[in-house]
């Protein structure tokens, strides 16, 4: 119970770490584009001549976007590996559960007759294997 009530807990966390890296995820894509448009619109030349400062701001602006490229990527691969675990937890969680509910159930008057049964057919299969 306790157990199962962590890995729940786990999970939940999980969830939300998720969740809070894919709204980055998205605001770092949305700049990019917003960076990229703005890079695109913007005049190239300074007082009817080509600026060389200019030149040099958007080499310099090329490499952020480089930089929002690889944070991009890590966001990714770090969701991606997140949603990994997360998996992992909801089949560890399930196994958990379905164990309990057998538990529960053997100590039924049910659970204790199958269990009887399942007794009597392993003795009587290990019966006919012998006597072929």
């Amino acid at each position: 119970s306790t157990e199962t009530a962590h890995i729940e807990w786990r999970q939940q966390q999980l969830m939300e770490s998720i969740a809070t890296k894919k709204k980055r995820l998205a605001l770092a894509q949305w700049e990019l584009t917003v960076r990229k448009r703005d890079q695109a619109t913007q005049p190239t030349k300074l007082f009817g001549l080509s600026s060389v400062f200019g030149s040099l701001s958007r080499r310099l602006k090329s490499f952020s976007g480089d930089d929002d490229l690889d944070r991009i990527s890590k966001l990714q691969d770090e969701i991606s590996a997140l949603e990994k675990v997360s998996t992992r937890l909801y089949i560890e969680l399930d196994d958990l559960v379905a164990a309990k509910e057998d538990i529960e159930f053997s100590k039924t008057l049910k659970g204790r007759l199958y269990f009887l049964l399942g007794c009597f057919f392993s003795l009587y299969c290990v019966y006919k294997v012998f006597m072929a």
